[in-house]
Order: structure tokens, then C-alpha cells, then sequence
């Protein structure tokens, strides 16, 4: 195959991962004209609406930004017929029009935000390369409709937006679900080809081939678990945090569609740099299935969240990433955490106030009833079973194309398979009760370090059959599996 051939290959590989489709004529909500200006950190945003509206609305928050209404500035719309119409203005992100609104303009200001926890989350701008989320960049979709989008992006001189190289500049495109869509201006970016597609900007203490073939390890990993791999290609950016002087160490990550997005400010070392990107892709890809792949509604962060940080908890130390005592020192924080947090949760409520103080809680709670879960599955099955299991049946009952439900209803439903859950679920997941492990931790032969006013797990020094059986299943023997491959 010659390197032109391959090269339009792989273009094309981008452009179907990215869902994006230049020219294509299915039905879009709205089709806009986006004009970017490096110099003035902002982008001049023009379009029409294909339906009636009378509502110009924009995302109200992301994680880091608490009000993106903000940005947004000269705001006018007008008429069918071209004539001006008055806004009325309710909020920073809501305006209403009395007439249908048949055209409208505004401009964003996509300067990267003080708070670095924005990074992955929101949409910005700097002097070499630009992160478009175009949920928070396009007037929200309707409730219940179509959330394509066709778009004709303008961008500076030199500029070249990631997928669409070969498409030539200012071509309109179709975006299939402006939700999940995740777009990457550039300068000079590198691309790695493959599963999953790599894109990496700016210097690292590991390499290019080093992040694509931590990213296929980890798929395979999870591609077991799940009993495949995802329906789209994934792809995988790595991007420096926009803000300056921040810690080192500094990350956020997040997951849309198929596209996994990490931004991070490098470590001192490069063992860091590297056990830092493991954890963070460990975590990211996990949701490619898990909440991305499944077609389930409604807030179950506790799971997707919680369960997800247990998972690759347990991941890291089947690959040999982490010692089995890491694994219990993070269980015995995560524990201390839930136990001093003085307003306590249970899990579906703590997923509810998410973004109004309880997000720590969520997670360290969420991970430590994955770990008891995991602990009664494989005890009542005797090790046939475990939480992988309930992951694996979860998505294989509700991956796309399947029919919307409920998400606490379907993952609550797997969990009422497994009898040895109920008193997990009822006193943690669905109640606010104090955690109480000791059941469980007898149960892997794990005991808490006597004369410790912090949680301290250790493995017991007299072990059973079942006990060391239990633990094998857990991952305290990897170490020793792969030292044997």
C-alpha cells in the first residue's frame, strides 16, 4: 500500500471516529457558520435553525466553569422573514424571542478559564491549539430531537482541525450528536493510526509509541471483560493543560462518544509521567463502555464513576501496575473518606448532588461498594463470578442500538441477579448507612491494622483455602502470573 494510500485511509478512519461527515444530508436541529479568531481567543457563531424555536439556549455549567453564560456575548436573532427581533434575556444562557427565530449570531469568548479543572470539560482557545466541546459552543438541541449538526468552521491561517485534513478549508460538516462530539484545532498535532486512533500534542516525558501501546493494553484488557471491543474506533488525545503554571502532575480527562480526551501538566519524572497516564487512561477508556457504549438515561454517576475508579483500581494491579497493598491503601482512604464525611449519602442520591458538594463522596463511597459487591459476587458464586460479571451483562443488555431505560433500574436489575448484593444495595446504594466491611473483609481475608485511628488494610497472616482463592481472584497473585509469562 503506498504512504499516500494509507495516509487517505486513516484520514478517513478520523473522520468516520470523530462523526464527522463532510457534506452529509441527513437532518440537523441547526447549521452554523463558525468563524475562530486566534488572536481574540473567540469564536463569532452565525447560523439558522432548521425547525421552529423561539428559545436561543446554551449550556449552563461544566465541571470548572459554573456559569458558561458568560462568555457568551452580542446576542441578536432574527425573523423568517429577515426582520430584527427583541430578546428577551432570563438568564446568562436563555433568551426568548416571541416569533420564531429564523437566524441568529453570537460570540463566545473561548479563553481558557482560571480554574484548571475546566480543561477537559469546556471549550478554549490559546495561540497553538483549541479544544471544541460543541455542546457548550452550539444553542442546545431541543428536549427529545435530533442533535446533529451541520457546521462550516473557519479557521486561522496555518490551523487545521483533527480528522478533517483532507477535506479542505471552510467545507461544511455533518456532525451526528453535537453531545458527544469533540473537535481539536491545531497547528501540528501527531497522529497514530489504529485501535485505538492517538493524538498527541506537545513534549512528554513518554512517547508517542509508549501512549499508543499503553491505550491498546488497556483495550484489550477491557475488551475481555466486556466481550468486545467498542462499536466506534476510539481515539485517544493527549493535550497540555491550557492554563499556566500549574502544578505539575496538574490533570483532567473526560470521555465523549468514542473520544478520549486527557489534558495534564507533565510530571517531574518520567515514572510518573508514565503511572500517572496509565491511571488516567485506565479510567477514561473504561467509560467508552461504560456510560458511553449503553443506552441508558437518567444519573447513575455513582456507577459509572465509583465502580469505574474500583475497576481500573483492580486493572492496575492484574497489569502489574500497582502492588495489591496500593490496592488496599486507596480502599482504606477511600473508606476514611466516606466515614468522616459528616453529611452522608446513599450512592443514587450522592450521584443527584453531584455538583453540589458531594462528588468526593460519590467516588470514594462508589469505590468501596464496588470492592464489597465484588467481594459478595465472588463469595456467593464461589470465584465463578465477580463485579466483572455484572459489567459485562450490563452492557451486553443495553449496548447500542437498544431501546432507552432506565439506568439505576438496569444496573439495580443486575444487581438483584446476584443475591449475595442485597444487603450492599439496600444499605449503600439505595440508603445512607454507615459502611460496614467486616463481613466482606473476613470474607478475601483482609483485616484492618489493630491500634490505627485511620482504615489500614493488610492481608491477614493465617489464610484458608477460600481465603487465598478469594484473593487470587482479586488480583494479589498478578504480580506473579506475569513474571511467569
Amino acid at each position: 500500500m503506498s504512504k499516500q494510500h494509507s495516509f487517505i485511509l486513516a484520514t478517513i478512519g478520523m473522520i468516520l471516529a470523530f462523526g464527522l461527515l463532510p457534506g452529509a444530508g441527513a437532518a440537523q436541529y441547526v447549521t452554523v457558520d463558525v468563524e475562530i479568531n486566534s488572536e481574540q481567543r473567540a469564536a463569532l457563531v452565525k447560523g439558522t435553525f432548521s425547525g421552529e424555536r423561539k428559545n436561543l439556549t446554551f449550556l449552563k455549567e461544566a465541571i470548572g466553569s459554573p456559569d458558561l453564560g458568560l462568555r457568551i456575548s452580542e446576542v441578536s436573532a432574527s425573523g423568517r422573514s429577515g426582520q430584527p427581533l427583541e430578546l428577551r434575556r432570563f438568564n446568562s444562557t436563555e433568551y426568548v424571542s416571541e416569533a420564531n427565530i429564523g437566524s441568529f449570531s453570537y460570540r463566545i469568548d473561548l479563553s481558557p478559564s482560571a480554574n484548571a479543572r475546566s480543561a477537559a470539560h469546556v471549550s478554549w482557545l490559546n495561540a497553538e491549539m483549541g479544544l471544541l466541546m460543541l455542546d457548550d459552543l452550539l444553542p442546545v438541541p431541543s428536549a427529545g430531537g435530533t442533535r446533529d449538526a451541520k457546521i462550516r468552521l473557519r479557521t486561522p491561517s496555518g490551523w487545521t482541525l483533527l480528522g478533517l485534513e483532507q477535506a479542505g478549508a471552510d467545507v461544511p460538516f455533518t456532525v451526528r450528536d453535537v453531545l458527544r462530539t469533540v473537535l481539536v484545532l491545531h497547528r501540528d498535532i501527531r497522529l497514530q493510526t489504529g485501535q485505538p486512533d492517538v493524538a498527541i500534542l506537545g513534549k512528554w516525558h513518554f512517547s508517542d509509541a509508549e501512549v499508543g501501546s499503553m491505550a491498546v493494553g488497556i483495550l484489550d484488557e477491557y475488551g475481555r471483560l466486556f466481550g468486545g471491543l467498542p462499536s466506534e474506533r476510539p481515539r485517544v488525545i493527549v493535550l497540555p493543560v491550557p492554563q499556566p503554571n500549574v502544578p505539575a502532575g496538574t490533570w483532567e480527562a473526560e470521555t465523549r462518544g468514542s473520544t478520549v480526551v486527557l489534558l495534564s501538566a507533565d510530571t517531574a519524572f518520567k515514572s510518573q509521567s508514565l503511572q500517572r497516564l496509565h491511571e488516567q487512561l485506565r479510567h477514561e477508556l473504561f467509560h467508552l463502555w461504560l456510560p458511553n457504549g449503553v443506552n441508558l438515561t437518567g444519573r447513575y454517576d455513582w456507577f459509572y464513576e465509583g465502580f469505574a475508579l474500583y475497576q481500573s483500581l483492580k486493572t492496575a494491579v492484574e497489569l502489574n501496575q500497582i502492588r495489591f497493598d496500593d490496592f488496599l491503601d486507596t480502599l482504606s482512604r477511600a473508606h476514611d473518606i466516606d466515614r468522616g464525611t459528616s453529611e452522608r449519602r446513599s450512592l443514587i442520591q450522592a450521584s443527584e448532588d453531584r455538583w453540589s458538594g458531594a462528588e468526593t463522596q460519590m467516588y470514594a463511597r462508589g469505590m468501596v461498594v464496588a470492592f464489597l459487591s465484588d467481594v459478595a459476587i465472588l463469595a456467593g458464586s464461589k470465584r465463578k463470578e465477580s463485579i466483572e460479571t455484572l459489567f459485562r451483562r450490563l452492557y451486553s443488555a443495553h449496548k447500542f442500538p437498544a431501546s432507552p431505560a432506565d439506568a439505576n433500574t438496569a444496573v439495580l436489575a443486575e444487581f438483584a441477579k446476584f443475591p449475595a448484593t442485597a444487603r450492599i444495595v439496600s444499605e449503600y446504594i439505595r440508603g445512607d448507612a454507615p459502611i460496614n466491611w467486616d463481613d466482606e473483609l473476613l470474607a478475601a481475608g483482609i483485616e484492618n491494622r489493630p491500634g490505627t485511628s485511620r482504615t489500614s488494610l493488610r492481608i491477614k497472616e493465617k489464610l484458608n483455602g477460600s481465603q487465598k482463592a478469594l484473593l487470587d481472584k482479586l488480583g494479589y497473585n498478578s504480580w506473579r502470573k506475569l513474571t511467569r509469562k
